[in-house]
């Protein structure tokens, strides 16, 4: 992996500001979900205004592919950038250097990972169900609330003024195809304690992703009983 250092320290000199007083900025990155990113205006927030004069210039080049400034906060807006917490007392040009090999590192796994169908693991599939469902459900929930004027409200008050009438609505309006194993129902327990489980130094730092509460409605008036049978899973 070779760098174009001329362009390299323009790059150094225009993220810097945005990075080195938020340590933990881009590990945030992604929890915003924010969708209909633009991604031209996303780079200039994160490189700052002279981004056009240098997008098109070549940043590093390895396997002979040369990727441009562009090209690189292309991968970046999918991949956030995570500086090393161990690198902290070291120069931000360096900490930068590390934190893109470690995206291209990444971008080369997830490619070989494609290669031999991890994609097609029940266990990936599932976890990147959990993700799109969680994905929808905040996008459309914040796309529903643009209908009304929600500023200075509370929580609970969206909930029970705006959001539990369309959930029972819903409920109602499909509860013949619902079906509820009333024996594994009862056997959970709730507590009034969030568990919230996180890793660190990578770019995607939550494990499950913060469902978006949709509703209060507690009443199991819904639906029918499942008819779990020996042979039904």
């Amino acid at each position: 992996m070779s760098f174009n250092a001329g362009v390299f320290n323009k790059v150094v000199k225009l993220m810097a500001p945005s990075y080195t007083n938020q340590k933990s900025k881009a590990e945030d990155e992604f929890m915003s979900l924010e969708y209909n990113k633009n991604v031209e205006s996303n780079d200039k927030n994160k490189i700052g205004d002279d981004y056009n004069e240098i997008k098109n210039e070549p940043l590093f080049t390895i396997d002979k592919k040369i990727w441009t400034v562009s090209d690189f906060y292309k991968e970046m807006d999918k991949h956030p950038i995570v500086l090393r917490k161990n690198d902290f007392k070291k120069k931000f040009a360096l900490r930068l250097r590390n934190a893109i090999a470690d995206l291209i590192r990444d971008k080369y796994l997830t490619d070989l990972a494609y290669q031999r169908g991890y994609n097609n693991d029940e266990i990936v599939s599932h976890y990147e169900q959990i993700w799109t469902d969680a994905g929808i459900a905040f996008f459309q929930k914040t796309e529903f609330l643009k209908n009304f004027d929600v500023k200075d409200k509370r929580d609970v008050q969206i909930i029970e003024n705006f959001l539990n009438p369309v959930v029972e609505q819903l409920l109602k309006k499909y509860s013949d195809q619902i079906e509820i194993n009333v024996e594994e129902y009862d056997k959970i327990k709730l507590t009034r304690i969030d568990m919230f489980t996180t890793q660190e130094q990578v770019p995607y730092p939550v494990y499950v992703p913060p469902f978006p509460q949709l509703t209060n409605y507690n009443k199991l008036d819904y639906g029918k009983k499942m008819n779990v049978g020996t042979d039904r899973k």
